[in-house]
């Protein structure tokens, strides 16, 4: 009896063992090969997998590009993971480029023509750079303070998209540089700006000092030698040369001819640029013109020979006609 019940129990062992045996063989490990893929990779955790595990697939996009869908064996697939078949199977994915958006902040600045407002990464097209009548214009930056100093800003200056990824605002960066101021000085007089220091900046007001010499007077300025009216100008976006033009004084001259008639060549006026002025007689009927003279503030100073010299500072004058009666020849 003892026999029969070894017997029984080392058939059931090897019943045991067979199915064991058989279990294990319905879990056999399968080969998920990654295929090269256009934009991008994808990866798995193991590329040995038994039937039946889930396998949780991952993407590597290419910068500037994002997943669109997993593939098994070729075939699409809904989501990011399937179940391992019972077979070696090839996973890929597929990629699409990404559109980004460009935003231009321009201040006060202007653009001739159109620049895009969205941009891929294969984007390579140089922009057209910002204006600003008067300004210097630096460019396209990525970033932009007036509050900040000591920060390169060449490092961040854009002339096309090339290379960029993700939406972009990019602002037009200009400035107002200084310009020079220079004062042109003559034999006449001179003029100089004040309290800018030989430089301004595009559309100051500037205002012009005037000083004539004595005997002159202004009669215009000019701006790189263009006249200006009055005696201030806006500052063009360039360096300025200033001149002051100036015109001698006309000092009137008075006659007083006491009943006479004066010569129709005698002047009206002079100036400091006469230098001297030789005077007709005036004549009266009946009497000899003897000699002009004027009243200088000290007393009535007569010419000499008819002669005005012109000296410093001139003044208007009044000239006054002598004459004496005409008793015609005497006889003896």
């Amino acid at each position: 009896m003892k026999k029969i019940l070894i017997a029984l129990a080392a058939a059931a062992t090897l019943v045991l063992g067979a199915a064991t045996l058989s279990a294990c063989a319905n879990k056999a490990e399968y080969s998920v090969t990654c295929e090269t893929c256009e934009n991008g990779y994808v990866i798995v955790a193991d590329t040995q997998v038994e039937a039946g595990e889930k396998v949780i697939l991952a993407a590597h996009p290419a910068a500037g590009y994002k997943l669109t869908n997993f593939l098994i064996d070729g075939e699409v697939i809904d989501g990011v993971s399937f179940t391992m078949p019972k077979k070696d199977v090839t996973v890929s994915a597929q990629f699409e480029i990404v559109t980004y958006s460009v935003t231009y902040v321009l201040g006060d600045a202007t653009v001739s023509g159109s620049n895009p407002d969205t941009y891929t990464v294969e984007s390579a097209a140089e922009l057209i750079q910002p204006e600003k009548e008067g300004y210097e214009i630096c460019g396209w930056y990525t970033y932009c303070t007036e509050d900040e100093w000591g920060w390169d800003i060449e490092d961040y200056k854009v002339t096309s998209l090339e290379g960029y990824i993700g939406n972009l605002t990019l602002y037009a960066v200009y400035y107002n540089p200084p310009h020079e101021i220079e004062n042109e000085y003559n034999e006449k007089g001179y003029c100089y700006v004040e309290d800018y220091y030989g430089q301004a900046f595009y559309g100051d007001t500037i205002d012009v000092t005037v000083v004539p010499f004595e005997g002159y007077e202004l009669d215009y300025i000019t701006v790189n030698g263009n006249p200006i009216e009055g005696t201030s100008f806006t500052m063009p976006a360039c360096d300025v040369e200033l001149d002051a033009v100036f015109k001698p004084i006309r000092y009137a001259i008075t006659y007083e001819l006491d009943g006479g008639v004066n010569d129709p060549d005698n002047p009206d006026y002079y100036t400091v640029e006469d230098n001297y002025i030789t005077f007709g007689d005036a004549q009266k009927d009946g009497y000899i013109f003897e000699y002009w003279y004027y009243d200088d503030g000290y007393g009535q100073t007569p010419l000499n020979g008819s002669t005005f010299n012109i000296y410093t500072p001139c003044y208007n004058i009044t000239l006054y006609a002598h004459f004496v009666e005409d008793f015609g020849e005497e006889i003896e």
